[in-house]
């Protein structure tokens, strides 16, 4: 049987295009379904409607191309037909293939984008309800998209990974032969496996239990001292295996964007609070060049204090504190600051590489956090600190005093 592929798109100055791209289908071996706008005209538009809609449900795979026209509008709707025939395909989880002329791809990537993300990260912005279309619009004002036109690209967008730019039928037919052919592979691959589980996932889980299992063989040694006594070499063990990558943030509208990648953790200090207002270096690890070993309470410049006195803030009279994170950093590092108990363990990551300002990424720290402890076996090592420091936290210790300065 063959695949039915229905092109979608607004006849009006793509009539060449469509009658390509479908020679194209068919040479292939598979069904071209194509309306053409003289089929309303012709006969009556409900029925054509319908029948379009079906064609749709019936197809395999559905090809939408945009280009300047918005082609026959139903008014009762308030869409055209191509807009209608895009909602059909999304209902019914289809395939979906988008292709928009370079300009309208461009247009809405650089101009409809940067005026959703400004309406969305501003002050009156509703944290729960991103901007509407129609608010968007109206923020443009004049454009050089049809209204109608640009619509339709921002539904397709909520619903597939990528839209593809043309400027002539040879580059959708280019385009078309390798997302076929890559189907085609992705397909034989699943019916040759017996595991329908992702790969990728089941690397990842690999990766973070052998992360997870090495810490475990490097820490074992020192769980006949509980007492931590040990702690510049738990700390240096701990640094060793927290690791860096890639942190991205989702913007909304299924738009996945990078935020910032840093390296693997390059330096660990434990700080520990002694009840009189002053915090006292226990030990260290990496480059960790701490300013002073011992902290007032309300020094206004120390992240390590400014940790705790956060803490405190939400439990004021609990002795013991629960655990609590707070995020800082500069253009070149990022530092996790962990309430532990007493302890403040600090983690610091590299900055390697930063996609947003400074002032956007004051807004995403939570992001931040959150993708750091999702890197492999992160969260897993640092639950495991927390829960040593935490059963061992009055037990003796040693401040770190002594040779610091030569570090």
């Amino acid at each position: 049987m063959a695949t039915k592929m229905f092109i979608s798109s607004v006849s009006g100055g793509l009539e060449e295009i469509r009658q390509q791209v479908a020679s194209f289908i068919a040479k292939a071996g598979h069904e071209p379904i194509l309306f053409e706008a003289d089929a309303f005209a012709k006969n009556q538009a409900g029925t054509m409607i319908a029948t379009c809609l079906r064609a749709v449900e019936q197809a395999h795979i559905y090809i939408l191309i945009i280009g300047y026209e918005v082609g026959y509008f139903v008014h009762d709707a308030g869409k055209s037909v191509t807009h209608l025939e895009l909602r059909k395909a999304i209902a019914a989880g289809k395939t979906i293939y988008v292709f928009a002329e370079e300009y309208i791809k461009n247009f809405y990537f650089k101009e409809y984008l940067r005026i959703y993300r400004q309406l969305r990260d501003s002050e009156d912005a509703d944290s729960d309800k991103p901007p509407s279309f129609e608010a968007v619009i109206r923020q443009i004002g004049s454009m050089s998209v049809k209204r109608e036109v640009l619509n339709i690209l921002n539904d397709a967008y909520q619903v597939v990974p990528w839209v593809f730019g043309f400027q002539s039928s040879d580059d959708i037919v280019r385009i078309l032969k390798q997302e076929l052919s890559a189907s085609l592979e992705a397909h034989i691959a699943l019916r040759n496996s017996k595991q329908l589980q992702s790969l990728d996932k089941v690397m990842l889980a690999a990766e973070r239990f052998e992360q997870y299992n090495r810490f475990m063989e490097d820490f074992f040694p020192l769980v006949d001292e509980i007492r931590l006594t040990r702690f510049e070499e738990l700390l240096r063990k701990t640094q060793s295996h927290l690791k860096g990558g890639t942190i991205c943030y989702d913007e909304g509208a299924g738009i996945i964007s990078e935020l910032v990648t840093v390296g693997n953790c390059d330096a660990t200090s434990l700080y520990y609070f002694d009840g009189e207002g002053r915090f006292e270096l226990v030990a260290l690890s990496g480059l960790a060049h701490p300013r002073q070993t011992s902290i007032p309470l309300h020094d206004p410049g120390s992240y390590v204090a400014s940790a705790y006195r956060e803490a405190i803030a939400f439990n004021p009279d609990d002795g013991n504190r629960p655990p609590s994170t707070e995020i800082f950093y500069t253009d070149q590092t990022i530092y996790l600051c962990h309430v532990f108990g007493r302890f403040v363990f600090t983690i610091h990551f590299p900055i390697e590489d930063q996609a947003v300002d400074a002032a956007f990424l004051d807004g995403r720290t939570d992001d931040l956090y959150a993708g750091l402890l999702n890197i492999k076996a992160n969260s897993d090592i640092l639950e495991l600190i927390r829960f040593i420091l935490c059963a061992g936290g009055n037990e003796r210790w040693k401040p770190m005093r002594d040779g610091l300065a030569s570090r």
